[in-house]
């Protein structure tokens, strides 16, 4: 039986859409049950608020009528007065009390007798009232005569003049509220509650003795009040205790005032009693029903499932084990299972006949294997030979930084007397001193490649130099990466520079030349173009002064081209002399910013300068930051839409100050950045042609940053802004420079 109760229980799980009916079928008679409460109780409690209205506009014909009727009131002494007084009240059951004073709240008559002078400051409505000259209600208060909670209203007594010359104070009775609580007929343990609007319960049926003037405890009633409104229901704890649903409506005068709230509210038990009992009844009658289902599936699955579903396991068990020849044999159970038995024991005859022709299957297969094998060593030659045909001295190594593949063009860098195939299948810990010996600085060139295998994801680039004879390396390193995206490995090549450099060096020369032989004719033909804008070969039309403004432009840009041009090449040519000193960063930030607001002006760029002026000096020439300053802020100036920001930082990074330009603009893409730093290059963006340059701001920034014994980074995405960063070194004690300061006069490291 226990070996069955998996698959009985199986069978109960017909049985929770059943389940699911009935709680929904609960939930629903739940919520119309809610529904019936909610109306039943907002209609008892609207037709309260309804008579509570009446009632007053009632009482306020009342009061007219009483002016008209009775002259006493508004003139007679005040035994007359009491008498009407009596009278009203004994004819009018609704007055609680029947007070008249004068002006100033000093009593004439009153009944119940007793009367004492009337405060005009608690009582804000009679002062209305005389003010006015009309009916006014005063909101529910605790009556000094009858010592009862009551609405209380007044009424100005008006000569013949139409002057005020008395007031009426009264006070409406509030018995007529168990009247209504009788005609609801409501359920069992219902209640129907005046509060005011801070919560106290000025009446309530039933009780009223019990529970007058204390305050609601429940918050999600006090909640309710609180807002408001009116025709709306709760949920919650009474006063009592009990769970109730409430409904409220506003308690208003013949004027509108809003002076209490009206609760009615039905017992939550008695509300859902009935769904409640309907689904508690329809839950036993599912629980019986499955408790039946289940040990009748339980029986039939032993029977007719689980002992079958035993002698195919055992019968695959032996299969398993290496009886091909072992068999079901089943003499009873369903059709089905006899079948499967049936189908089985053929499935074994099959299974035997194949383990034949399995050793054929092997053989065919080891040999198409032989045949791929021979097939891989041969593109393993053809790459074999095309990494040799490499110009590049190039290295492969695996994640854990072994060498897997090396090139012979290798060789050129090796101290004498090792052998490329030595490196194979050797971390790089332990053939990198020997394997980078032939470098001026060996260390630099080890710690080089060590941090650009220890970092997977990024792309390394450094410039190295060998022994003499000199010759210039670049180091690249990138890494590998399979179809999935995963590291498999890491190149690292070297690319000997030394012919490229010497080009580069006969090209930088001929630039200068160029460069300073057209700086005469730049400077004439911009002072010429200038008298020509000055109007001193005579004044100029629409058109001319439009053409000698674009001739003007374009000589500003040449020249600029001009100075960039020299100025990289007296930097790469080590004739730079640096004047540093000790300087605070924020001076030069304002300085550079304030010569550069009319620029940013033009393009309503806001700038920001986050700088401390407690930061370290650093050491510096002022001209020079102010340039790399300059080039960055108009950098960022160029490429940040209208109304951007530009925001200029410094802090302090270890014995380096670290200087930030950050931009909201077109930002930069993966591609451009590579090439960011390199001579004339521009970006193929649209948005970043559209701008005026020359492709060589950056490139001498950095060069002036190295020259300071700096760095400088970028980081940007493509349509989120770009951060351009770079250091300088503090300044020593006495306002000296640092023991690591850049040279004061040489190239860029």
């Amino acid at each position: 039986m226990q070996a069955s109760a998996p698959a009985s229980s199986f069978s109960l799980c017909a049985f929770l859409p059943a389940l699911g009916l009935i709680l929904f079928i609960a939930d629903a008679q739940h919520d119309d049950a809610a529904l019936h409460a909610r109306e039943d109780v907002l209609r008892a409690s609207g037709g309260v608020a309804k008579l509570e209205s009446d009632l007053v506009t009632t009482a306020n014909q009342q009061l007219i009528e009483f002016q008209n009727l009775f002259s006493d009131l508004r003139s007679g002494t005040a035994a007359e007065c009491d008498a009407i007084a009596n009278v009203v009240l004994a004819l009018y059951p609704s007055f609680a009390s029947f007070t008249v004073a004068g002006r100033n709240g000093s009593p004439v008559c009153g009944a119940p007798s007793g009367a004492a002078p009337l405060d005009l400051t608690q009582r804000p409505d009679l002062r209305q009232s005389i003010d006015l000259k009309t009916f006014v209600i005063g909101g529910y208060k605790t009556d000094p005569l009858s010592g009862k909670f009551a609405l209380a209203v007044s009424f100005p007594l008006l000569d013949d003049a139409g002057s005020v010359v008395r007031v009426i104070a009264a006070y409406l009775d509030l018995s007529w509220l168990q009247t209504v609580a009788d005609e609801e007929r409501l359920p069992n343990g219902s209640t129907i509650t005046l509060l005011s609007a801070g919560g106290i319960v000025l009446a309530r049926y039933p009780d009223p003795e019990r529970w007058v003037g204390r305050t609601v405890p429940a918050p999600g009633i006090t909640r309710a009040i609180s807002g408001g409104l009116s025709g709306f229901t709760v949920e919650s704890g009474g006063i009592d205790g009990d769970r109730r649903i409430y409904g409220f409506s506003r308690m208003k005068g013949a004027h509108g005032n809003t002076s209490a709230f009206i609760a009615a509210g039905i017992p939550s038990s008695v509300a859902f009693a009935e769904a409640n009992s309907v689904r508690d009844r329809s839950l036993i009658a599912l629980i019986i029903i499955a408790a039946a289902v289940f040990i009748i599936a339980s029986l039939g699955s032993e029977l007719l499932v689980l002992r079958p579903v035993r002698a195919l396991r055992a019968a695959a068990l032996r299969i398993a084990q290496g009886d091909a020849a072992s068999r079901v044999r089943m003499k009873g159970g369903a059709s089905e299972f006899l079948s499967t038995a049936a189908t089985f024991n053929t499935m074994a005859d099959e299974l035997e006949a194949r383990q034949g022709k399995l050793g054929e299957a092997a053989a065919e297969r080891t040999a198409e294997l032989q045949a791929q094998v021979g097939l891989t060593a041969s593109a393993n030659s053809i790459l074999r030979s095309t990494l040799d045909a490499t110009a590049d001295a190039v290295i492969v190594y695996d994640p854990d930084g072994v060498t897997l593949a090396v090139n012979e063009r290798l060789r050129d860098l090796f101290p004498d007397g090792i052998a490329v195939t030595q490196l194979i299948g050797r971390p790089f810990a332990v053939s990198a001193s020997r394997l980078l010996g032939a470098f001026d600085d060996a260390e630099r060139a080890i710690a080089a490649v060590k941090d650009s295998l220890t970092d997977g994801d990024r792309t390394f680039k450094e410039k190295l130099f060998t022994k003499p004879p000199v010759r210039e390396f670049e180091l690249f390193s990138t890494p590998a990466c399979g179809r999935d995206g995963s590291l498999i490995g890491r190149l690292v090549a070297f690319r000997d520079m030394t012919q490229e450099r010497e080009l580069g060096r006969m090209r930088t020369e001929f630039i200068s030349m160029v460069s300073h032989e057209l700086r005469a004719p730049l400077t004439i033909i911009k002072g010429y173009n200038g008298f020509l804008a000055d109007g001193d070969a005579g004044p100029l039309n629409a058109r001319q002064a439009e053409y000698v403004s674009e001739i003007q432009k374009s000589a500003n840009q040449l020249i600029a081209l001009v100075n960039d041009l020299l100025d990289m090449q007296q930097i790469e040519a080590g004739k730079v002399a640096l004047a540093p000193a000790a300087l605070h960063v924020r001076d030069c930030a304002d300085a550079t910013v304030a010569a550069s607001a009319p620029t940013f002006a033009q393009k309503r760029h806001s700038i920001v300068i986050d700088v401390p002026r407690d930061l370290p000096k650093i050491w510096a020439d002022p001209q020079r930051l102010t340039q790399v300053l300059a080039n960055l802020l108009s950098n960022a100036h160029k490429y940040t839409p209208d109304g951007g920001r530009i925001t200029l930082r410094a802090s302090l990074a270890g014995d380096m100050v670290r200087i930030s330009v950050q931009d909201s603009g077109i930002g930069i893409s993966k591609e451009d950045l590579v090439k960011l730093f390199t001579k004339f290059f521009r970006s193929g963006n649209r948005a970043a042609r559209a701008e005026d340059g020359t492709g060589l701001g950056l490139v001498i920034t950095k060069l002036l940053v190295e020259l300071h014994g700096g760095k400088i980074t970028v980081d940007s995405e493509l349509g989120k802004g770009s951060t351009f960063s770079f250091t300088l070194p503090v300044a020593g004690s006495g306002g000296t420079g640092p023991p690591s300061a850049a040279p004061a006069v040489g190239k860029a490291p």
